[in-house]
């Protein structure tokens, strides 16, 4: 298991942010809602106001990451948003990713144990995400950390052949 870090986004760092979540959108096009050309378009502007619009974090490896193993020195992130159409008392899991080599290493933990902390001190007392029904690895992980499907189920907006289940986990 490794060390690892979890850093709220700031100001001082939508930069890095902005290079992880195109790094992601580049490893992992098939698991988001946007894609790789479209966020590509965004503007200094935008990304500064999505880091103070939402609670995103970075996370950091214990040990000294190699620039071929991290952007930046980051190994993943993770974001939770309380979307206004959501039921009250409920937020969003988006954005969940790790670098390809640090997963298994404790990285997705640390993270999802960010956004539960701070839902529940925000108040929230449900938090919700999608995954795509491809992504095993990701099912299983969500699992693991408690979620449960709520039977709701979709695709991503981008492309209707990748379906999505909605999971919830309930926190209060």
């Amino acid at each position: 298991m490794t060390s690892v870090r979890v850093v709220r986004v700031g100001e001082d760092s939508w930069q890095t942010y902005r290079d992880v979540r195109l790094a992601m959108l580049g490893d992992s096009p098939r698991s988001f809602g946007s894609t790789l050309a479209e966020t590509s378009r965004r503007s200094d502007e935008d990304w500064r106001a999505f880091a103070t619009s939402a609670w995103l974090w970075l996370a950091y490896a214990g040990e000294p990451a190699s620039a071929s193993t991290s952007i930046d020195g980051t190994v993943g992130s993770i974001g939770m948003y309380p979307n206004p159409e959501l039921p009250s008392g409920t937020t969003y899991l988006v954005g969940m990713w790790v670098h390809p080599e640090h997963r298994g290493s404790g990285v997705a933990d640390a993270l999802v144990r960010a956004v539960v902390e701070t839902a529940s001190a925000q108040g929230f007392d449900r938090i919700v995400l999608e995954v795509a029904d491809e992504n095993d690895r990701a099912v299983r992980f969500y699992e693991r950390q408690g979620f449960t499907p709520t039977g709701v189920t979709g695709s991503i907006p981008w492309d209707e052949t990748i379906t999505e289940t909605q999971l919830e986990l309930r926190i209060r």
